[in-house]
């Protein structure tokens, strides 16, 4: 307890004792003599005389407690239920504030978020510690950071410093913050304060990891929780981005927003907005049950190149981080595709180009970034290879060695294939010159071998039909939907078999037959990707020519496979990750920024590493959408390119069970723990940390309830005396024979009290 006016409270002490020093001097002792002959009357007025003894010790009490009362009041007493943060504090020590500054600190309770809890709680420290002390305030995120350091005890400017922190987007590291605040031994007798809303998920690299060490034995920590005590009911997105984020400007994209209901209660309807910009192009309702995620199902078709900002939407509740997923795409405006027809004829049905020629340059919006080049395997040179994205070999087999060469460092550069073998086709003779490495040190095109043909082609009788497919991948999600059944239609007479190697790392299936056996294949080579179908793209060996799902297939695989842009970053980075932004060797040098809504343009420093020209900008702490420029190239060829990506909440910060003291101190367990409630609900009932309560009114309270209790033991005393004291006799009238009944006398002083001039029978003797 503290008093505003000590000084009032020293001056009016002697004041505090008046009562009791009055009724000590009004006390008066008178000689008496006692008559035995009336003995038996002095047994009552004994019992009186005690009960009057401890009735004006009783008011004098009273009347002490009043004055002090009052006293006090006027002094202005206040306490404080954040006492055991500033008491016993010795000064010169090293005081470290640990704030936390994840997602979840965004959490409003009436009107106040758990980081403004924090910054007040941080601030009242602060502005209570030593000013002998030297204060380091760390932001605590995923990676720790040092806002001001052995900072001399200046509350005004740690408190700016503090006043500037705000809840990122990524969730807390407990373990990383303490071993970043003792990696050194430069504290001196430290005293940590951990201020967060204690979400577990900040806590477990504790929980798992080695701590013994980490802190040394007997250190004072304080961990302040300003988390709320009432439970959050979230829903929140948790994922979404389609697999390949560069598409075809006009070719539809597959998005599957993810909804988790972290509510163990009741199932939720969730309806999920899509935004492409401000617009909303898109929305569903799904379902999601307690404790449970659920998935819908977009089709979104970009109608322009360039980058695309898309995000998902569901709505607010009280944790308005993970209601909002952003990614982006790019829409390529123009790819070129090189078509190599290993069997051109005047005949449709012989023309091993037709169907792919049609699907290739159907004349609609969707496909209008296409430019397709056919040519025959004989004349396929370097100079159509360097300005393709995208080879389709359809039926080739009588390509030269060096076509083959030619085909495999397109390929390594970063080009897109599509193999699609015919009758033309020698299995072997793939084998050993396109598909398998042409020394012991280069891996495989593909680590496939083609086998012998089975079936036969016209032969409509006997079939395979496509059993397994992989929907989830980008060249057949789109055909996602079972109530549809795509693909089920198609049959395959004749077909190669594809033999994978057991150790393939770069080949996987994408599709099968009933049998189990692969249909299409695709693999990474390089910079490119690849894919390989056991039969080809013409109706010869199958009706997929004929199927209505043939176009989209053929314009998705072109898509899959093209050239990657020569300027690249992640659609979507991790909340204070790391966004990688590559530039291809070709432009010779690169110079850019990212730019941001909060702390606008940052300059990036590239270099070059294994091929490209790399750099990386780390400072991705707020949840939103970043711009990136890149300009460079040769002096006679300047380049330049804009990109864009997203960083969103960390999916870990939407769960909110909070980790307890016991849980603390099995963490910790050779501090000296002490851990104090500041949540929202408990500063409503004691104010804000650091916060003094006046005493004041309770004083006054208390002083009236004195006065009252006094008056009413004071005021009856007098009158009620006549039916309790037993009576008094005068002797005079005794010896006369006519006792007379007399109350007893009482000497009232001029502060009001009085004392009993006898309490026996007194006989005064004359002279």
């Amino acid at each position: 307890m503290t008093f505003l006016h000590f000084g009032l409270l020293l001056a009016f002490v002697p004041i505090i004792a008046a009562p009791i020093i009055l009724h000590l001097l009004t006390l008066h002792k008178l000689r008496t003599i006692e008559l035995s002959t009336y003995r038996f009357l002095f047994d009552g007025e004994v019992r009186s005389r005690r009960r009057v003894q401890f009735e004006d010790m009783l008011l004098a009490v009273l009347r002490t407690l009043f004055l002090l009362f009052i006293v006090m009041a006027l002094a202005r007493p206040a306490v404080s239920k954040w006492g055991a943060l500033f008491g016993g504090m010795d000064s010169g020590r090293d005081d470290v504030l640990l704030i936390d500054a994840s997602a979840s600190m965004s959490i409003t309770t009436d009107g106040r978020s758990a980081m403004q809890q924090a910054k007040q709680a941080a601030s009242s420290i602060v502005e209570n510690l030593p000013s002998q002390d030297r204060v380091t305030v760390i932001r605590v995120a995923s990676r720790p950071g040092e806002i001001c350091s052995r900072f001399a005890s200046n509350p005004d400017a740690i408190r700016e410093s503090i006043d500037q922190l705000e809840a990122g987007a990524a969730r807390a590291n407990w373990f990383a913050a303490l071993l970043h605040t003792f990696q050194s031994d430069r504290l001196a007798n430290p005293r940590i304060y951990v201020i967060s809303d204690m979400q577990q998920t900040g806590w477990r690299e504790l929980k798992t990891g080695e701590t013994a060490g980490l802190i040394p034995t007997d250190t004072e920590v304080f961990v302040i929780n300003v988390g709320s005590s009432k439970p959050i009911e979230n829903q929140g997105i948790i994922a979404g981005v389609p697999d390949d984020q560069h598409v075809l400007a006009g070719l539809p994209v597959t998005l599957q927003p993810r909804v988790i209901n972290f509510s163990t209660v009741e199932s939720v309807e969730v309806p999920i907005s899509v935004f492409a910009g401000d617009e909303e192009v898109a929305r569903k309702t799904i379902t999601v049950e307690p404790g449970k995620a659920a998935e819908a199902e977009v089709i979104y078709t970009p109608e322009q190149s360039g980058i695309q900002r898309l995000r998902y939407e569901i709505p607010d509740d009280r944790f308005a981080g993970d209601n909002v997923f952003r990614f982006t795409l790019s829409a390529t405006s123009e790819v070129n595709v090189v078509l190599v027809n290993g069997h051109p004829s005047s005949d449709p049905l012989e023309d091993r180009g037709l169907f792919l020629r049609s699907a290739l340059s159907v004349d609609e919006d969707q496909v209008r970034s296409l430019h397709l080049k056919e040519v025959r395997q004989s004349r396929l040179n370097a100079e159509h290879l360097g300005e393709a994205d995208v080879v389709i070999l359809a039926d080739c087999g009588a390509l030269s060695a060096t076509a083959h060469e030619r085909l495999r460092k397109f390929v390594a550069d970063g080009g897109g294939l599509l193999i699609l073998p015919g009758e033309q086709v020698d299995p072997g003779e793939y084998n050993r010159a396109l598909l398998a490495a042409n020394s012991s040190t280069e891996s495989y095109l593909l680590a496939v071998r083609l086998r012998a043909a089975t079936g036969s082609a016209g032969q409509t009788a006997a079939f395979d039909r496509f059993g397994g497919v992989d929907f989830a991948h980008p060249v057949f999600s789109v055909f996602r939907d079972p109530d549809e059944h795509y693909l089920a239609g198609t049959r395959a007479y004749r077909r190669y078999e594809l033999a994978l190697a057991k150790s393939a790392k770069n080949t996987w299936t994408l599709a099968r037959f009933a049998d189990g056996s692969p249909l299409i294949v695709a693999g990474r080579f390089g910079k490119g990707r690849v894919l390989l179908s056991a039969v080809p793209f013409d109706a010869s060996w199958s009706n997929l020519p004929l199927q209505p799902e043939f176009v989209p297939l053929v314009l998705r695989m072109a898509a899959y496979v093209k050239r990657r842009p020569e300027v690249n970053v992640a659609a979507v980075i991790p909340a204070e990750g790391i966004a990688e932004i590559s530039v291809d060797e070709s432009w010779e040098s690169a110079n850019g920024s990212v730019l941001s809504e909060s702390h606008g343009a940052t300059p990036l420093e590239f270099e070059h590493d294994n091929g490209r020209i790399v750099a990386a900008f780390d400072n991705t702490i707020e949840a939103a959408f970043y711009g990136v420029t890149v300009s460079g190239g040769s002096t006679g060829e300047p380049k330049e390119q804009t990109l864009a990506f997203a960083v969103n909440t960390a999916a870990d910060e939407s769960h909110f069970d909070a980790v307890t003291q016991g849980q603390l101190s099995e963490m910790l367990p050779a501090v000296n723990l002490t851990m104090i409630d500041a949540s929202p609900e408990a500063q409503q009932r004691h104010g804000q940390v650091g916060a003094k309560r006046e005493l004041w009114r309770t004083l006054i309270f208390l002083a009236l309830a004195v006065i009252s209790v006094e008056l009413l033991i004071a005021t009856p005393s007098g009158s009620a005396m006549h039916a309790v004291l037993p009576a008094r006799f005068s002797l005079t009238q005794l010896f006369n024979g006519k006792p007379k009944a007399t109350a007893p006398t009482r000497r009232r002083n001029a502060a009001g009290f009085g004392s009993p001039l006898n309490e026996k029978f007194t006989h005064t003797t004359r002279p």
